[in-house]
């Protein structure tokens, strides 16, 4: 069996699901990376982000905004 099959078998909300020092936590240090990367160029821009014109949900949000 695989570590993840056995992990999602044995451990996954169980007792024994708690961290251990072997995970490889690359690719969630990676998502976070980005998350931060998104979050500060748009704490930078002076826009604000919009729909792209023609998107079903532009004309709800832009009606949103004038009530």
């Amino acid at each position: 069996m695989d570590k993840k099959a056995d992990y999602t078998a044995n451990r996954y909300h169980k007792p024994g699901d708690e961290y251990s020092e072997d995970w490889d936590m690359t690719g969630a240090v990676q998502d976070l990376e980005l998350i931060y990367k998104i979050g500060l160029q748009l704490s930078q821009e002076d826009s604000f982000p919009n729909w792209r014109e023609g998107n079903e949900f532009k004309a709800k949000r832009d009606a949103m905004m004038k009530e």
